[in-house]
């Protein structure tokens, strides 16, 4: 954590990143015709080398006239080695600005909503073994060789859903279907659901809001389109746990969650201007 404090009343902005990434092997830094490529850079060490960016810049120039800017980043982050505990400590503990921006790898749309995320796991199980004629493929996702019967079957994706859905709802719904599965086939059917964030919605007149758009417009010329979150970040969780608005935007970057990631150095710059002069407007009380 870090903070710079004007020492004059005003909103405190958080600027706030993951450190961890998927595991994946390392491919070193290196910087090539204005971009940047290695492991994170996309998502999301750059995002956070632009807030602390910013952050010199409000210091430097003295622009920040009130309020302060808050800094944080935290591990655990990325499912499903990551759970969530670490962000959700900060939060619980306090330390949460007036409104939030997490320095995602998204940069087209200014998303007011996204999906909630929950990760599921589910092992199917027969009793016995086969004692008939057969034909069959021994391998699906479960098996260990091509010429063996599995008795266990084992899948693994995700469950998503919008704004003004329970949560319990949802793992109710998930776990009534296993059941009904388990009862039909008389197979055992052991369930897994872990939440990975709640779905959200902004207050589109909120002032972050305002000073995010205007921030942009002034670095850009023009607005960001309103839309969806098309993934699950640690901006759900300030929204839901911490009662806080969380606009997530970033740089223009690629390759995100794969061996190649690159992010243009320009789009950086800009996301640190944006970052800076939405807490020159946002962080000001008036």
């Amino acid at each position: 954590m870090a903070r710079y404090d004007t020492g004059r009343k005003g909103r405190t902005l958080q600027y706030n990143g993951h450190l961890d990434t998927v595991h994946l092997p390392f491919v070193p830094p290196r910087v090539d015709n204005g971009m940047l490529y290695g492991s994170g850079c996309s998502d999301m060490k750059g995002g956070i080398a632009t807030a602390v960016e910013a952050m010199l810049a409000l210091r430097e120039t003295g622009l920040l006239s009130a309020g302060e800017v808050l800094l944080t980043a935290h591990d655990l982050h990325e499912t499903p080695w990551g759970d969530g505990t670490q962000v959700n400590s900060l939060i619980d503990q306090g330390h949460v600005g007036d409104g939030v921006l997490p320095p995602e790898y998204l940069s087209d749309r200014l998303p007011v909503c996204g999906r909630g995320l929950a990760i599921l796991e589910v092992a199917v199980e027969r009793s016995g073994v086969p004692g008939r004629e057969s034909v069959f493929v021994g391998q699906v996702v479960a098996g260990e060789i091509f010429n063996q019967s599995p008795i266990e079957l084992r899948l693994s994706g995700t469950r998503r859903w919008l704004p003004g859905t329970p949560i319990a709802d949802v793992q109710q719904q998930y776990l009534d279907l296993l059941s009904e599965v388990g009862r039909t086939h008389g197979v055992d059917v052991q369930d897994g659901f872990q939440v990975a964030r709640d779905a959200f919605e902004l207050d589109q007149q909120h002032p972050l809001t305002h000073a995010f758009q205007a921030a942009y417009a002034a670095t850009t010329g023009v607005k960001l389109p309103v839309g969806e979150k098309p993934f699950v970040d640690d901006g759900n969780e300030f929204v839901r746990r911490g009662g806080v608005p969380a606009i997530t935007h970033g740089p223009n970057a690629k390759g995100a969650h794969t061996l190649h990631e690159e992010v243009p150095i320009n789009e950086l710059v800009r996301m640190a201007v944006v970052y800076a002069l939405t807490a020159v407007g946002f962080c000001q009380s008036d």
